[in-house]
């Protein structure tokens, strides 16, 4: 069992006040990569309309693809997906934070838990998404009043409860407990801890980290 709430504010998945179209805490959904933003299209002397709709998309969201030269956000110069294994050293961890340009000393952020039922399906063990505050208004149209204070205002940082996570989950999934996870015969094939981690919106401050099984082979 997950000890995180004793270092982190879990926010419920259902936030409260207005009904929202789509829940910060529904983390089946992924933010896109972009700013997110309705600029109005300015149209230059040279242009024909048909200019204006391909320049607006450059101020809002990004359409995600499997090709992984597409994939990448048009907005920043850093971001994507990261997997790596279950014993990172902290300064290692730390660099990949620099590298993706995570904003790691943010320190009012909503935090929301997940646990699957079925690793083998949904290829995670546990799951912990960042939302930083402004964004829960800008993306989401949450309410963010005194009577949610108590799950923005965070002990940590990002990076520290990035690195929190982490810790908690080498503590909670050893390899015996792991056996068989993902089918693996426990001689041949033997599960182990690893982990992924998501910048889903640079520009919004969305972050995502999720332990997962991997088979160990001969």
């Amino acid at each position: 069992m997950t000890k995180l709430p004793e270092r982190i504010h879990i926010a419920p998945a259902i936030w409260p006040g207005r009904t929202l179209k789509v829940q910060p805490g529904d983390l089946a959904h992924f933010v896109p990569p972009g700013l997110g933003l309705a600029a109005p299209a300015v149209m230059r002397p040279w242009d024909s309309l048909g200019d204006l709709p391909s320049r607006a998309n450059c101020y809002g969201f990004g359409q995600p693809s499997i090709h992984p030269f597409l994939n990448a956000p048009v907005n920043d110069a850093c971001g994507a997906v990261v997997y790596f294994d279950g014993n990172p050293r902290r300064e290692q961890f730390d660099s990949l934070l620099q590298l993706l340009d995570v904003s790691g000393a943010l320190q009012e952020y909503a935090a929301f838990w997940a646990e699957s039922a079925d690793p083998k399906t949904e290829r995670y063990l546990q799951q912990l998404r960042i939302i930083g505050r402004s964004t829960l208004t800008s993306i989401f149209g949450a309410e963010v009043s005194d009577e949610q204070d108590t799950f923005l205002k965070q002990n940590l940082v990002v990076e520290d409860a990035l690195w929190a996570f982490i810790a908690d989950q080498q503590e909670t999934f050893s390899r015996s407990e792991l056996r068989g996870v993902m089918g693996g015969d426990g001689d041949w094939a033997k599960e182990d801890l690893a982990f992924g981690f998501m910048v889903e919106n640079s520009y919004n401050h969305v972050y995502r980290i999720w332990s997962r099984p991997w088979l160990v082979t001969k």
